[in-house]
């Protein structure tokens, strides 16, 4: 098979994202946004029960998009179902782009992002953070041209896991308008407001949602949008050929049934976060203060790059990711996630091994 240019284009510039690989051998893994508890009782009883693997899935995802029209106060009009939402954000690409437009995003954000805007023949325009790293939208607005077609913001944000107000992101929907605001509330779980209500009162609001991080659910690629329904009549003729699973189905519908997974998650996460951030702070990090499954740290003085830091790292069995995958990050910083007790004192343990070793 002949690979066109503009793939080989695409994944020369993006080999820096690929920090997710052989991460079955680490033995302490703070790497990936995942939920630290697992998944619900109820979803591995559900999944453990079930006996209808040898059935074809509801191609139309009926019931759950009842459950979570019903949850979320929605039409099932206003809801499309998609194998993780990078595939719902490329579905929405395809629709809103032609050769050269653009979508305007922060420059520090997921990369997934600005990676679904080139492989779609458009260009992400990245406007800079400002000093302390939170998102401006004034320069966001001003930004807009003839040629830009949609402002994605993740709320909270990845990796800095700032929070941006429901209500400035809704003013500026209404000032963008016509032009998308599209919204990824992957982290939504663990601090902000989401805004999903309000696409019923402001129709160029797009909202991103995720089973991944505060439901547990990561392997099973689970995601689902929130717009006008003639956006999602647009997207699900694209997601049509990648039906989620009669499994997925299942287990979306039994996360939304148990509350006090969900509940515990976030208050499980804001404890070993904070005591994440206590600790390093006492050990010199600067910690980039956020909501999210996420941390961003600032190297301290006694290691010269964030590279040589996950290097030494990864050499003792911990996994983190390095802050030059991000846009505009340099040298300067780490993410990490929260886990367990357990694992992130392990972290700690390897962590103040490397600075002993480095005051000597």
């Amino acid at each position: 098979m002949k690979i066109s240019n503009k793939f080989k284009q695409f994944m020369e510039s993006n080999q820096q994202m690929y920090w997710m690989q052989d991460r079955n051998d680490m033995e302490i893994d703070l790497s990936l946004s995942e939920n630290p508890l697992g998944c619900s009782p109820m979803v591995r009883d559900a999944l453990s029960e079930s006996n209808g693997i040898n059935h074809y899935p509801d191609p139309t995802n009926s019931k759950l998009k009842t459950k979570l029209a019903e949850e979320f106060l929605l039409n099932k009009a206003n809801i499309a179902i998609g194998n993780g939402i990078g595939p719902i954000f490329d579905a929405i690409c395809r629709i809103i782009l032609d050769e050269g437009e653009n979508v305007i995003i922060p420059q520090l954000t997921f990369p997934l992002i600005e990676q679904l805007v080139r492989l779609n023949s458009g260009k992400p325009k990245l406007i800079p953070m400002k000093l302390d790293l939170t998102t401006n939208l004034e320069t966001i607005e001003r930004g807009i041209d003839k040629k830009t077609k949609a402002v994605c913001l993740c709320n909270p944000n990845n990796p800095t896991g700032e929070v941006i107000s429901s209500k400035k992101l809704i003013n500026l929907a209404k000032k963008i308008s016509p032009l998308l605001l599209i919204v990824d509330e992957a982290n939504i779980d663990f601090g902000g407001k989401s805004i999903i209500n309000s696409i019923k009162s402001q129709n160029n609001i797009v909202v991103l949602r995720t089973f991944s991080k505060g439901f547990g659910l990561a392997g099973l690629r689970i995601a689902f949008m929130a717009a006008q329904e003639d956006i999602v009549d647009m997207v699900e003729e694209i997601l049509i050929s990648s039906e989620m699973s009669s499994v997925s189905q299942l287990a979306a519908l039994t996360a939304l049934c148990d509350r006090k997974f969900l509940y515990a998650t976030r208050e499980f996460v804001k404890q070993e976060r904070k005591f994440l951030v206590d600790e390093l702070t006492s050990r010199g990090f600067e910690v980039v203060p956020g909501k999210a499954l996420n941390i961003l740290v600032k190297v301290n003085d006694f290691f010269s790059s964030s590279s040589l830091l996950c290097t030494e790292l990864e050499k003792r069995g911990v996994k983190t990711v390095n802050g030059n995958c991000f846009q505009g990050l340099g040298e300067n910083f780490l993410r990490i996630s929260p886990r367990t007790r357990e694992i992130n004192l392990l972290f700690l343990k390897v962590l103040d091994e490397l600075l002993e070793r480095s005051s000597n």
